[in-house]
């Protein structure tokens, strides 16, 4: 029971513990951080996807309105070349 009083064992041991807490607190912290991670990838994907429907469908409303105002155009070409009789 000698070595139970030694300063080397007492000290091994608190060295020990304090691995041990250094370790634990190392794996929460990065589990936490993967957490965050994850949860942020994610609130960038699904803003991703919003984003790109609605590009789609802006882009689709502008292929619209190019298609009407080449109507348009044209039919102001026409209204304004002269007319033979």
């Amino acid at each position: 029971m000698d070595w139970l009083k030694s300063k080397t064992t007492i000290v091994s041991v608190c060295f020990l513990v304090l691995v041990g807490i250094e370790s634990y607190a190392l794996v929460s912290v990065r589990q936490s951080m993967d957490e965050h991670i994850n949860s942020t990838a994610n609130e960038l994907r699904s803003m991703y996807e919003s984003t790109d429907a609605k590009l789609t469908s802006l882009a689709s409303d502008v292929d619209v309105v190019s298609k009407r105002m080449g109507i348009t155009a044209d039919e102001l070409e026409e209204s304004q070349r002269p007319r033979h009789y």
